[in-house]
């Protein structure tokens, strides 16, 4: 069992930079096209 925690740990400790590096890419995406179109984006 502690052999599990500690996989997942190590597991957590490597995705922990890409997910931040997405959540601010995120951010930064729907800044950008907010500002372009209003905050009214449709897709159809």
């Amino acid at each position: 069992m502690q052999d599990a925690i500690s996989l997942f740990t190590e597991v957590v400790k490597g995705a922990i930079p890409f997910g931040m590096t997405f959540a601010l890419g995120q951010l930064i995406v729907n800044t950008f096209m907010g500002m372009a179109f209003g905050g009214r984006i449709s897709f159809r």
